[in-house]
């Protein structure tokens, strides 16, 4: 068996079930939000290669679809499915746009806790320089 052969055969046995019809809506995603910026050969590739790594893929196309949300979802209305897919179609937008949802507060809070550390460093600092001022007025 060829080697090509052999990816073929091994993609369509992975794409079964609930997994094909994600994965499916993925690529088909993928390829509507790059069509201008990539070749479809190199953004097929790319697809495939981006749902063998599920955890990451999502953050992918959000970063590809420029963050924007309200484009996201008018680009997932407007892609044309099949009428048995629909309804999964709007459940991956609800998980996708909670995902989004969720990655984005997280960074901020990220953000915040980065700035108390450091907030609490320079109090720390500022107490050490008291307490050893303290030292020296007593001694």
């Amino acid at each position: 068996m060829s080697s090509e052969r052999v990816k073929k055969e091994l993609y369509e046995t992975a794409m079964t079930g609930e997994k094909a019809l994600t994965s499916l809506m993925y690529v088909q995603m993928t390829l509507y939000a790059a069509k201008s910026q990539r070749t479809y050969a190199k953004v097929r590739g790319e697809g495939r290669a981006m749902m063998r790594h599920t955890g990451i893929h999502m953050n992918q196309y959000l970063r590809a679809a420029g963050n924007d949300l309200e484009s996201f979802r008018i680009r997932l209305k407007e892609m044309h499915l099949p009428d048995e897919l629909q309804p999964k179609a709007g459940a991956f937008l609800v998980q996708t746009v909670h995902t989004f949802d969720t990655t984005e507060k997280n960074q901020m809070y990220r953000q915040e806790l980065l700035g108390l550390e450091a907030k609490v460093k320079e109090i720390a600092e500022q107490i050490e320089g008291l307490l050893k001022g303290m030292r020296e007025l007593g001694a």
